[in-house]
């Protein structure tokens, strides 16, 4: 009886601990290693469809997640912040938008790059964004401004 006891108590022990192990590489994989990134900051006037833990995307590729996102009570805007993949130079221009894959995903942050010359750099806040547009407001923007449906 006392030998099944200890058995458990083993056996409980082992799955808690594997379960920490998949929770720490879950971490580490959605919000990567500290020096492999690079943060970089924004404001939108919407976070909407966004949440912490979500991609960015360039060119139908992750390069990052969402780290974090706040409302700014100066501004009343959504403060996000960026973590970028180190090997990646997004130049200074560059364009960030918020979207999504399809209908039902979750919001992305979509990398539209710029031509400058100049690289963003870690902390470097982001003045190019535009807001998750719906699919109601792209109609209704082809319906009374005669304009096609994608974004320019």
């Amino acid at each position: 009886m006392k030998s099944g006891k200890i058995s458990a108590y083993i056996t409980s022990l082992f799955v808690l601990i594997i379960a920490f192990g998949f929770y720490t590489y879950a971490r580490l994989m959605l919000f990567g290693v500290g020096g492999d990134h690079y943060e970089l900051k924004a404001q939108f006037l919407s976070a909407n469809s966004i949440e912490p833990g979500g991609e960015v995307i360039l060119s139908g590729l992750p390069i990052g997640v969402i780290k974090s996102i706040t409302l700014n009570k100066d501004t009343f805007m959504a403060d996000v912040v960026l973590s970028i993949n180190k090997s990646i130079n997004l130049p200074k221009d560059s364009q960030f938008r918020i979207g999504s894959v399809s209908m039902t995903d979750p919001g992305i942050i979509k990398v539209i790059p710029g031509k400058s010359n100049q690289f963003l750099r870690s902390n470097d806040f982001l003045t190019n964004t535009q807001s998750y547009q719906s699919i109601e407001q792209s109609i209704s923007n082809y319906i009374f401004s005669g304009t096609s449906l994608s974004n320019k």
